[in-house]
């Protein structure tokens, strides 16, 4: 079994969603190819990775020009591969903190955000006269969504003798 298959399996078996078990597995995968095809170094198992290699992987990303965030996440699946190959000992090293290896200090806000009240309004409008019979049916169905929480509401309020 090769580096890369090894860090994939174990990529694999540490959990998580669907999602954070693929990211996880490329991040490994990109990890070992990494050593092998940049670095040259030709290992077989994970309990071979020193901490220098992480360090040099960590070197190589940020000059490819990933953000500190991107490589923060990519050094927590790089971390949980080898926390689930028992590689503890190497994870609790000063040198593979994220303030030693130059990434800390990352910004945790995502970078997404809502459209802008005018464009909002400019798209509505354009697309009620353009869909304007799915216009009709959303409408319809947000009003009948409203009559049943009120009459929901009103039943309530009856029920305990409020609003007689």
């Amino acid at each position: 079994m090769s580096l890369k298959d090894e860090m994939v399996k174990l990529a694999r078996t540490a959990g998580g969603s669907f999602k954070t078990r693929s990211d996880r597995e490329s991040i490994a995968g990109r990890f070992a190819d990494h050593l092998k095809n940049d670095l040259n170094i030709q290992i077989k198992l994970v309990d071979q990775i020193k901490i220098a290699h992480v360090e040099k992987f960590v070197e190589h990303r940020l000059n490819e020009g990933i953000s500190k965030r991107t490589m923060q996440n990519e050094m927590a699946s790089v971390r949980s591969v080898l926390r689930e190959a028992g590689r503890d000992q190497i994870l609790t090293q000063e040198r593979l903190t994220n303030k030693s290896l130059g990434i800390d200090g990352a910004c945790r806000e995502g970078t997404k955000t809502a459209l802008p009240e005018e464009r909002y309004r400019n798209l509505y409008v354009r697309l009620k006269s353009e869909m304007s019979a799915l216009h009709v049916l959303l409408a319809l169905a947000g009003n009948w969504v409203y009559a049943r929480k009120s009459r929901h509401n009103h039943l309530n309020r009856c029920k305990h003798g409020i609003g007689n």
